[in-house]
Formats: C-alpha cells, structure tokens, sequence
C-alpha cells in the first residue's frame, strides 16, 4: 500500500529530515509504518523492494528492441499468472524459476505470492540465506534456540504457498542439505504450493547424481567450483523440485554465431 499522498510531513515520499547531533537525517515518516500495518500483505514477509511488485508492473522491455527477451519474458509473466489463478487445482504445485535476471524472477515470483494471497491463501517469502541463518541463529539458551528454530519450521510448514528466493545461494553442508532437503520433501509429500528461484542452471542434474552415487560424497569430498543447483542443495531435492514445480525459464536463448565458411580450397596442380 502506497503511502497516503496528503500526508502533509512528507508529501507523499514517506521520507522526512530530522536534526540529530551529526546533522539532518532521513528517517522514515510515521505514514510509511501506518501503511505497512494496514497492507494485506504485511503478513507475507516480502522484502521492500518487492513490496509493490505486480504482475502489471512487471516489465519486459521492449519487443522491438529485443523479441528474444521480450518473449521469453512474457512467456514465464503467462506461466506465473496462470499458476497464481489455477493453484491448487493444477497438475504441478509449484513453480521453479531459473536462469536470466535474479530481479525479474524474484519480482514474478512475489507478484505470484501476492495474487495467490489475494485468493485467500496462506503465504510465505523466505530468503534462502535469511532462512538458514534463521533456523541456525543462537540464542541464551539451548532450549531458546529450539524453540526458535521450531517456530520457524512450523510457520513454514503449514502455509499453502512457500516462496523460496534465491535458492542455492548458501554454500552446501551437510546441515544446510539436511535442512533444505526436509523443507523440499514436506512440500512435496503433502502437496503443498512450493515457489522457488534459483541463479544455479538446472543442467547437469544427472551427472550430479551420477557424481554422488560412485561414493564422491561419501568420501567428504565436494566439488571444488559447484557450478549446478543440485550440486548446491543435493540432487534429491532437485528432482522433488523438478517434479513438484513448473520449471520456468528467464533464460534468453543464445542467437549464435554466424558460422565461418571456410577458405576455399586451391585449385591442385596437374599431375606431372
């Protein structure tokens, strides 16, 4: 929600001076908290540069400009639009976005948190990373951190709709595959909408596996430039994921290069 534009300490920017003993400073106006208490979607989590993100202010540049990346664009806003009006009654339940922008997928994937909320479902964005910290965050005491760490589970397991951002961006251990193993595989055993973003490809799931399965793992050895998604949260998860979720791609396919003819070859000598 926007703040009220009348508001006559800031006019309209939620931005307001204050003299401190270092000098003017910028602080939030009393109208921007009021508005983030009354937004619907105060619940949700959303970061606030995501807070305002629609599906009609979504941008996908210019198809003159550049059809490629116009189409492939438009193409994902279609896929997320129907999932946010089709969920749950849909053969997938969940979306995995992949590949182009981080912004642009972050961007789809909240606006589709949004309409899905618009709906009346329960929804939750988590950053990765945050999530992790989260969950691992110490506490006065052992009993304390449990706690915590139990209220989070439970918060994220029993909304319809999870919004994992950034997938894949916390440096793999055991725990951190454990954990985001377990998220996964909750969501998908009990059918529950799952979307996520990822900057880590898709491609090389099967070598992945393929790795783990010769005893790579089990010798404690990880690779040492991780460069897929199922090398940075486990190829289990990857598959539940692929399963469970639509993958959409904001990838822009390559053009190519023209390729080079060949010089021509000489013309041979007569035979003497």
């Amino acid at each position: 929600m926007a703040a009220d534009l009348e508001c006559p300490k800031c006019d309209g920017t939620t931005w307001i001076t204050v003299e401190s003993p270092q000098g003017p400073v910028a602080t939030r106006c009393e109208c921007f908290q009021r508005d983030e208490r009354e937004s619907p979607y105060a619940t949700l989590g959303l970061p606030p540069r995501f807070r305002t993100a629609t599906f009609d202010n979504f941008s996908a540049g210019s198809a003159k400009e550049d059809r490629a990346t116009y189409n492939t664009l438009i193409a994902a806003l279609r896929i997320a639009q129907n999932f946010a009006t089709e969920f749950p009654v849909c053969a997938q339940k969940g979306l995995l976005f992949h590949g182009g922008s981080p912004a642009k997928m972050t961007h789809l994937a909240a606006a589709a948190l949004k309409a899905l909320s618009d709906r009346g479902l329960s929804c939750f964005f988590c950053d990765y990373q945050e999530l992790l910290q989260a969950l691992r965050s110490r506490h006065d005491t052992e009993a304390d951190a449990s706690a915590h760490a139990a209220e989070i589970s439970a918060r994220i397991a029993q909304v319809d709709v999870l919004l994992l951002d950034s997938l894949g961006s916390h440096r793999r251990t055991e725990w951190v595959a454990d954990t985001v193993g377990g998220i996964i595989r909750s969501r998908y055993n009990h059918e529950k909408g799952l979307i996520a973003t990822t900057s880590w490809p898709l491609e090389g799931t099967r070598s992945a596996l393929a790795r783990e399965r010769s005893g790579f793992q089990e010798m404690g050895v990880a690779p040492s430039d991780p460069e897929t998604l199922a090398e940075r949260i486990g190829s289990d998860s990857v598959w539940r994921l692929i399963e469970h979720c639509a993958p959409v791609s904001l990838r822009v396919p390559s053009r190519g290069r023209p390729r080079r003819q060949s010089a021509q070859a000489p013309p041979s000598l007569p035979k003497s």
